[in-house]
């Protein structure tokens, strides 16, 4: 008797645990996980070759977001340098090599993942290209998300 009442007890304990569920998800949806940071494009960096280039101001709805998993969602694509590309990129977070790590989005080439490396100061995160001259495009955190 004491066996099924020990039960009885740790089965009330752990109805919280079992009961709690993600009201923002339902059946359908695949639940993100909890964001650590949200980062809007604001300057782009093209150096024409001759080291006189500087980061120009862009108006761009492009934000990267980066989850505590280390997982990033781009609302748009981070294949090209275009701006205005709305293809939206996801993919994960390599640390220690200091790169956003995705799948490949340009057919007829051999690597399967696409990096492009990233650095964080401050409230600033640059990404650079892959560029014969420096390209890079400049985040800032967005506080408002």
């Amino acid at each position: 008797m004491k066996s099924i009442a020990k039960l009885f007890v740790l089965f009330i304990l752990s109805l919280p645990i079992i009961s709690c569920e993600n009201p923002e998800c339902d059946d359908t949806a695949v639940c993100l996980p909890d964001t650590e940071s949200v980062w809007s494009l604001r300057a782009v960096y093209y150096d024409p070759g001759d080291g006189s280039g500087d980061f120009e101001r862009v108006n761009s709805n492009r934000l990267l977001t980066i989850f505590v998993n280390g997982t990033f969602n781009s609302s748009g694509s981070l294949c090209d340098l275009d701006v205005n590309n709305t293809e939206p990129t996801s993919g994960t977070i390599n640390e220690a090599n200091g790169t956003l790590e995705f799948q490949n989005c340009f057919p007829n080439t051999s690597a399967e993942i696409l990096e492009r490396s990233f650095s964080i100061n401050g409230d600033e995160l640059i990404l650079s290209f892959p560029c014969d001259e420096p390209c890079q495009w400049k985040f800032i955190r967005d506080y408002s998300e």
